[in-house]
């Protein structure tokens, strides 16, 4: 019996025998052991691999062309391997993607459609905003509607909201009969199913839909939502439609990148963006239909008759809380809406860095001292001053530390010259422990401080002079 340690060690070889196309029955039966394991594994594989090509782009010198190759080859042999065990896009689709049948990567051998037919089970897939989901397995034949929905029904899907969607093509020019429904009619089923690991005859699929309305959920009850201004159509008579919408303020961005890397094919079956933006997406459909909801219950004062003003917009925008669309002067809502999209920037974009808060222990003197980097690239770390100085400095690391800067104010008393470095007094540190630091990693920074010492507590001799009394012995 092999222990967790071997097992991913046996299936790391075996993804790669095939990803190098030399994979036997044997590596192929071994992929189908543990398929969460050999996702798991192949996603790691694929991420190295697409940050190693990354990297090496950017080389120069005859050798560039050859590596870059390499690593192209590569990553299109791990992804074969991924193909085996998530659905594959539309044929016509995988030949535009592989440079038009160039032979790299070749791996009919192992085609999907040679393989056994796997077990029939819910999928779900993101598209435009909807869940659509169908029934299907690799290389099983697609269930039809009524199928479907007795398959739903015996998952405890919504039993309202449900529409029948187009279908979703599948390899071998098979369309799988679909269902669709709107996030907000189907956000208790969905967090009831990312709730559990594993159900029989519901695909990784549905489930990762579940993890990230959790996440979504999360995000709502910890507050960590902001409001954007969308305009719309604008009027000859110098007005516009708008409509306040709630975003996912993304401070926990290893959550979002675990859950992108953990992504299943199918969720983007029907195309869109990537494994990032797709979380992304799904989790601002879910904080919108909570808080959308949420603000329906509410009483709220009821709305100007114009939005010609300031006041008057302010004053629309909180009685429209709830996203019903109004019309505003177009100067003063453009302002405003880009006035919220540059306050809310910093925490709703996927490419935030993350600054890095670390407390050292204290000197001999009984200083504390405290600084900030920001990443470098490649897991690497720089001074925040030295990654704000310059002409290429980051605009999004300078917001971000301006943003530190209002959550922790004792950072300005370094001033310019020791930008992102301030020492502590032993009250200062402690307080950063156990106040400041938690609610600076709450708002999605990196909070490092010192570990607790194990050692045990030595009994000791002190004297302390205190008035009117002399020498007290404690």
């Amino acid at each position: 019996m092999l222990d967790v340690r071997e097992l991913e060690e046996t299936l790391e070889r075996a993804i790669w025998s095939i990803a190098e196309g030399a994979g036997s029955v044997d590596d192929l039966s071994l992929l189908h052991v543990d398929e969460r394991a050999s996702l798991a594994i192949i996603d790691r594989l694929i991420v190295d691999a697409e940050e190693a090509l990354e990297s090496v782009r950017g080389l120069r010198g005859e050798e560039r062309d050859q590596v870059v190759a390499d690593f192209t080859h590569t990553l299109k042999g791990l992804k074969t391997a991924e193909a085996i065990l998530r659905p594959l896009p539309p044929a016509d689709e995988r030949e535009s993607s592989n440079g038009g049948g160039d032979g790299e990567a070749d791996f009919d051998d192992l085609s999907y459609e040679s393989l056994e037919p796997g077990e029939v089970e819910l999928q779900a897939t993101w598209s435009a905003g909807q869940i659509v989901v169908w029934a299907s397995g690799r290389g099983a034949v697609p269930e039809a509607n009524e199928a479907l929905a007795a398959r739903l029904e015996a998952l405890g899907g919504p039993p309202m909201g449900w529409q029948v969607h187009r279908g979703v093509p599948l390899p071998g020019g098979v369309v799988a009969e679909s269902l669709t429904i709107p996030v907000k009619d189907a956000l208790g089923w969905l967090v009831a199913i990312g709730a559990v690991e594993e159900v029989d005859g519901l695909g990784a699929s549905v489930i990762w839909l579940g993890q990230v309305a959790i996440e979504g959920v999360r995000l709502v009850a910890r507050g960590s939502i902001v409001p954007s201004l969308t305009l719309g159509s604008r009027s000859d008579d110098g007005k516009v439609e708008a409509s306040v919408r709630w975003l996912p303020a993304l401070v926990n961005n290893p959550a979002v990148e675990a859950l992108a890397a953990a992504m299943p094919g199918t969720v983007t079956a029907l195309g869109g963006g990537g494994s990032g933006s797709t979380a992304a997406a799904v989790m601002a459909a879910v904080v919108e239909a909570i808080v959308r909801e949420s603000v329906e219950r509410m009483e709220l004062p009821a709305p100007p008759p114009s939005a010609s003003s300031a006041i008057d917009l302010s004053e629309m925008i909180i009685a429209r809380m709830d996203g019903s669309p109004f019309t505003a002067h177009t100067g003063l809502a453009t302002d405003v809406a880009k006035k919220l999209d540059q306050w809310s920037g910093p925490v709703t974009s996927l490419k935030r860095p993350r600054l890095v808060v670390q407390l050292d222990p204290p000197d001999p003197g009984g200083v504390w001292l405290i600084t900030v980097r920001a990443p470098a690239g490649r897991g690497k770390l720089m001074p925040v001053d030295a990654a704000m100085r310059g002409d290429r400095a980051s605009r999004t690391v300078i917001a971000e530390w301006k943003r530190l800067e209002r959550l922790f104010p004792e950072l300005d008393r370094a001033g310019v010259r020791r930008r992102g470095q301030v020492a502590l007094s032993q009250d200062e540190a402690w307080e950063f422990m156990t106040v400041g630091g938690p609610t600076i990693a709450a708002a999605g920074f990196d909070v490092r401080v010192p570990r607790l010492s194990k050692r045990k507590a030595s009994a000791s001799l002190r004297l302390f002079a205190e008035p009117p009394a002399g020498s007290v012995v404690g």
